[in-house]
């Protein structure tokens, strides 16, 4: 059963991953997208479950379903101390990813009461990436991984008064894992998928029609995975890896202007610390452990955009500045990461009960020159200090959304 879940979930999703690695670079909502990310104070449809579920409260009875797709290629170039230059090794993710959503108020005496109900489904983490696989003997290398997360969330929000909403969503993540690797301390082709829960919370304060303060905190999320693989030569043995995913807190603000314009800006903290290390255990063989050590630090990511409202829908504009959270003694082909600017447009439609909404995201390419520092940390007992990939990555990220939400 389970390797028939995960059969279906790789299916759906190849590669959401960039920021700090596996993170999306933007948001799981078109009009979100639009705007930079910046759309946790303004967050109102069905994708509120995922970027503030207060929002909720405050949005229309409907249902949502959009989806997109990411082009990220990325290249690895080793350039070892002498400056000598291997060969360039490439890799793309293209994917589909598919979000889903649903928000009603249920009627008392036949009015829609202050409480909304809803349910989301969405790719929040992660993603799948292949390298050429390494032909160095003793090299410490992930050649290729599956590590993502799909969530079911269902939600409840409720406004306090006019200008006061909350809310908050169960959190049910469905993880898929798979690792292709070499000298860890074997070479291992492994997989797994598994099952974790977690909760969301949300606040939105309205002071004033122009002025709305979003805030909002996703707890993170462990997910047990278990499955099977080979090690070395020692055949088939059971496996066991446990998903870290982040905690990530978000505060926003969006500002009317006497037009039609409305200007918004967010500040998002993501616990990327929580990716110390890359564990794998085998309860046939307790003694028997794969590593990878990450040791990757929490990370901050700035956004703003702007909307313009017109007659039957509106155009947005946006751009984030994301820093990094991997360093540079463990960067890995596979975990792509550095200081990241991006840059979105975005527009919605209106016709009728139905509202069309589509962005393009684009994360600027850039290039992260890691130094070759292992004759440093020649010694054995300082081996572990040494730089795991020195060379020059590079990449960048595009991303396609649209989506369709009806008034119901």
């Amino acid at each position: 059963m389970k390797r028939a879940l995960a059969a279906v979930l790789l299916l759906a999703a190849a590669s959401s991953a960039h920021a700090g690695g596996l993170a999306r670079p933007n948001g799981v909502s078109a009009r979100g997208v639009g705007l930079g990310g910046a759309f946790t104070a303004i967050a109102d449809d069905p994708t509120a479950w995922y970027s503030n579920p207060a929002g909720a409260a405050w949005g229309e009875d409907g249902f949502a379903i959009g989806g997109e797709i990411v082009y990220a290629p990325r290249k690895y170039v080793p350039v070892d101390a002498a400056g000598t230059r291997g060969a360039a090794q490439t890799a793309t993710a293209f994917a589909p990813l598919p979000t889903l959503g649903v928000t009603v108020h249920p009627k008392v005496d036949g009015a829609p009461s202050r409480l909304a109900l809803g349910a989301a489904i969405f790719n929040s983490f992660g993603g799948q990436l292949h390298y050429p696989k390494m032909s160095d003997p003793g090299i410490r290398a992930v050649n290729s991984t599956t590590d993502l997360v799909f969530e079911v969330g269902a939600g409840a929000a409720y406004e306090v008064d006019d200008t006061f909403a909350i809310g908050g969503t169960v959190r049910l993540g469905v993880g898929v894992f798979a690792v292709d690797a070499n000298s860890l301390p074997l070479d291992a082709d492994l997989s797994g998928a598994g099952v974790g829960i977690s909760a969301a919370l949300g606040a939105m304060f309205r002071p004033t029609p122009q002025l709305t303060i979003g805030a909002s905190w996703r707890a993170g999320m462990d997910v047990a995975t278990s499955g099977s693989g080979t090690v070395g030569t020692m055949g088939t043995l059971n496996m066991k890896h446990v998903q870290k995913w982040p905690q990530i807190a978000s505060l926003g603000v969006a500002v009317g202007t006497a037009t039609k314009l409305r200007v918004t800006a967010q500040l998002d903290w993501t616990q990327w610390s929580r990716f110390d290390r890359l564990a794998i255990e085998f309860p046939d063989n307790p003694t028997l452990k794969q590593t990878l050590d990450f040791d990757w630090k929490d990370n901050w990511t700035a956004r703003g955009g702007v909307e313009y409202a017109l007659s039957k829908g509106a155009v947005r504009a946006g751009g984030y500045f994301d820093t990094s959270a991997v360093p540079d003694r463990t960067i890995e082909r596979q975990y792509l990461d550095s200081d990241k600017i991006g840059v979105a447009v975005g527009g919605s439609l209106r016709v009728g009960a139905w509202r069309f909404d589509g962005a393009l995201d684009y994360t600027l390419p850039g290039t992260r020159t890691v130094p070759d520092n292992r004759p440093d940390f020649s010694a054995a007992s300082w081996a572990a200090q040494a730089n795991i990939a020195p060379g020059e990555h590079s990449g960048s990220v595009l991303t396609l959304e649209l989506a369709a939400f009806r008034r119901i």
